[in-house]
């Protein structure tokens, strides 16, 4: 969770400060820009943290919904971890709806790998995890 979130930091300082190279900033510090350039520049960094604080918002809201889901389906566990269904490890997939959803998805990945399973259930959507896993549905409740 913590890798996700610094890049997101780090893309976003990035971001702010290609604005500032695109937009050659330094004027604004020797009092060179007039007020329509500061205004420009002032809107551009409001849109661009407005993206990132909603971005920021939605991954964390995403990874307390995975830190639910796995602790719900597997308890953290994921080597030899079986459901009743033949469902595998720490999100307790079934081997063919994994390769439906990672085909749907252009994702290549193996089913009983754990960061797979995992970087697959972030590709979907709300909706369909909310099909695929009864404990999306109880952390939705």
């Amino acid at each position: 969770m913590w890798k996700t979130i610094s890049t997101t930091i780090i893309i976003t300082v990035g971001i702010i400060l290609s604005v500032g190279v695109f937009f050659d900033i330094r004027p604004l510090f020797t009092g060179d820009w007039g007020i329509e350039e500061v205004e420009e520049v002032e809107k551009i960094l409001d849109e661009v943290v407005e993206t990132a604080t909603s971005t920021y918002d939605e991954m964390i809201k995403t990874n307390l919904m995975l830190n639910y889901v796995i602790d719900c389906e597997s308890s953290g566990r994921h080597d030899n971890i079986w459901g009743q269904a033949g469902e595998y490890g720490i999100l307790q997939y079934q081997e063919k709806s994994f390769y439906w959803l990672a085909d749907k998805y252009n994702f290549t990945g193996e089913w009983k790998n754990k960061d797979d399973q995992i970087e697959l259930f972030l590709l979907l959507t709300d909706e369909e995890r909310y099909t695929h896993w009864t404990c999306v549905k109880r952390y939705y409740k």
